[in-house]
């Protein structure tokens, strides 16, 4: 039997199996207008720097022997598809020197992408206290890393045990670091994202770029909670923003040079397609956690995701125009 009468064979056993429940209403499909993409390629620049792809490793994980061989799949499938990455908690090396071998992924990015170091605000605050905030500097120039990722997580602090509770407000703690150290930074949530107001705060201090973070993805408060079987985290995990309401909150503000990453609850390439759409700034989608899970499968599974993903994300610009009624 011919391949094209497999095909058609099995077309006539599925087709009673191919109804679509549900319908994903963002989109204009224009079968005429598009065409297959030859490429996953997409070059831009971000955070001044030129990338292949629109696609972000968001910061994860660090300091664990699990986290070192992690972070080198992660940055060596970075490398190979030409894609920005952050770190994840630097904090251990702060406190242990001999970490440094688990963080340092430059060589393995190599030199032209963007590679950021990551540190919580709580640790911002403590090192402005004990006034050490230079060994913030040494950290990331000795990663050789372009920037400082600060993420923002005061509830998850307040659920995990033996968190870091912050003791003034996160901004005031940004605005002492942002004027001490000149660096490039890049403010996050952890899975809850950000109002109005933190977001109108971040444009004010002129950071470069803004992580959304938003709810709807991975969400630390409930991951602590879960850790450590707090009732009244669950509740406290269900408040925040998504990616869409912070989008649609930044593009009725004003920032020059801003570059956004948008993350959280962005569950497949449609909606990265959506979302990016909509976002009226330079962008780029983040993941994390799926990258996570593909990377603990090796790097040829993490480089089969990633490519297929690209692919995807590609098809959807080529055929998918959003509607109207969201521009």
């Amino acid at each position: 039997m011919s391949e094209i009468s497999q095909r058609k064979d099995s077309h006539i056993k599925l087709a009673g199996m191919s109804q679509v429940q549900g319908h994903d209403d963002r989109f204009n499909y224009e079968p005429l207008l598009g065409g297959f993409p030859s490429d996953w390629r997409s070059p831009s620049v971000f955070l001044g720097k030129k990338i292949e792809a629109p696609l972000w490793v968001s910061s994860m994980t660090g300091g664990s022997s699990k986290g070192k061989a992690l972070n080198k799949v992660l940055a060596t499938v970075a490398s190979k598809f030409g894609l920005g990455m952050g770190l994840g908690s630097c904090r251990a090396l702060l406190e242990d020197s001999k970490k440094f071998d688990d963080f340092n992924l430059r060589p393995i990015l190599g030199d032209g992408l963007p590679f950021y170091a990551n540190i919580g605000v709580a640790q911002v605050e403590a090192l402005i206290q004990s006034q050490k905030l230079n060994s913030l500097g040494e950290m990331v120039e000795k990663l050789s890393c372009d920037g400082l990722v600060v993420h923002i997580n005061p509830l998850q602090e307040y659920f995990q045990p033996g968190g870091d509770k912050v003791i003034r407000p996160a901004l005031e703690t940004l605005r002492e670091l942002t004027e001490s150290l000149k660096l490039s930074y890049v403010i996050k949530e952890v899975g809850q994202g950000m109002g109005p107001e933190s977001l109108r705060s971040l444009i004010e201090l002129n950071v470069d770029a803004i992580e959304l973070a938003a709810h709807g993805g991975t969400n630390f408060t409930k991951l602590e909670g879960m850790r450590s079987e707090t009732s009244s985290s669950e509740d406290f995990s269900k408040v925040g923003h998504t990616a869409l309401e912070m989008i649609e909150i930044l593009n009725t503000l004003s920032a020059d040079n801003l570059d956004v990453i948008i993350s959280g609850g962005v569950n497949n390439v449609l909606d990265a397609h959506f979302l990016k759409s909509r976002c009226g700034y330079n962008s780029v989608i983040g993941k994390a956690s799926s990258l996570l899970f593909y990377a603990e499968k090796g790097e040829s599974e993490l480089s089969e995701y990633v490519e297929q993903w690209l692919r995807d994300y590609q098809l959807a610009v080529q055929f998918l125009k959003v509607k109207s009624e969201w521009n």
